[in-house]
């Protein structure tokens, strides 16, 4: 999940081949507007049989399982984080907020690139 671009090209290219399969997995972690404007946003074909994605990159130098992240907004279904996220060798690091709506009583990501 946190090398969005290329977990999908992997993902998709392996494991679905009918939009139905993907959209259900994604669902466990986003919303049904962050999938639907990922599938806008990304332009995923059908290529031989499988979902591709055109000109991916090869996902991001990102570690996103050393991030460190802040509570900056809150309401009663939305919660607003921001991340410190380092990459690379020089210990260098970008911020990234990410919004979580609750949807029937599950946190998921409001955005599909949010964590790429």
């Amino acid at each position: 999940m946190y090398f969005f671009e290329t977990l999908v090209t992997f993902v998709i290219t392996i494991r679905f081949d009918r939009k139905e399969k993907l959209v259900k997995y994604l669902r466990e972690v986003f919303t049904n507007h962050a999938i639907n404007k990922g599938f806008k946003k990304y332009n995923f074909v059908v290529y031989k049989g499988k979902f591709a994605q055109p000109n991916a990159d090869h996902g991001s130098l990102l570690e996103w399982n050393k991030a460190k992240g802040k509570l900056i907004y809150q309401r009663k279904d939305i919660r607003l984080y921001e991340y410190t996220v380092p990459y690379g060798e020089n210990k260098a690091f970008e911020k990234k907020k990410v919004t979580f709506v609750k949807v029937k009583n599950e946190w998921k990501i409001n955005a599909i690139d949010a964590v790429k």
